[in-house]
C-alpha cells in the first residue's frame, strides 16, 4: 500500500501489523484505544514539532505515522503544513503510483506541486 505524506510516497505492506509492532516506538499510546481524531492530532503534533525545528522526519517515523493514519482513519494521503490540522484524503492507487514515479529521483519536491498533481 502506498501513502502520500506531504511530498513523500511511503510504501507499507501491512499497516495494522506494522502499527501493532511499533506503536511503542512511535509513542502514540495503545492503538486500539485511539480514536481517528486522536491519531490525527498525534500525527499533527509529531510533524509540527519536526517542521518547527526544521528537521526532516526519519524514515521510521514516516512509516509509523503512515501506519497509524491508515489504520485509524483509512486515509492514504496526509498534508501537514504547520497548522494544528492535517488534510487527509483517500486517493486512487493509480494516482499514488503515478506520483511515486514522478517523485523518484527528485529531492525536495514542493508540497503544493505534489498535491496539485494528486488532485
Amino acid at each position: 500500500m502506498l501513502f502520500l505524506l506531504n511530498s513523500r510516497i511511503i510504501e507499507i505492506d501491512a499497516p495494522e501489523l506494522h502499527l501493532s509492532r511499533y506503536w511503542k516506538r512511535l509513542g502514540c499510546g495503545e492503538p486500539s484505544a485511539l480514536l481517528a481524531s486522536d491519531a490525527v492530532d498525534f500525527s499533527v503534533m509529531v510533524v509540527n514539532a519536526h517542521l518547527n525545528e526544521g528537521i526532516e522526519l526519519e524514515p521510521d517515523v514516516e512509516l509509523d505515522l503512515a501506519a497509524l493514519l491508515i489504520s485509524k482513519t483509512g486515509a492514504n494521503a496526509a498534508l501537514f503544513n504547520g497548522t494544528n490540522a492535517a488534510k487527509l484524503n483517500v486517493l486512487p492507487e493509480a494516482v499514488l503510483v503515478g506520483l511515486a514515479e514522478q517523485l523518484s529521483g527528485r529531492e525536495g519536491a514542493e508540497v503544493e506541486e505534489v498535491w496539485a498533481g494528486a488532485a
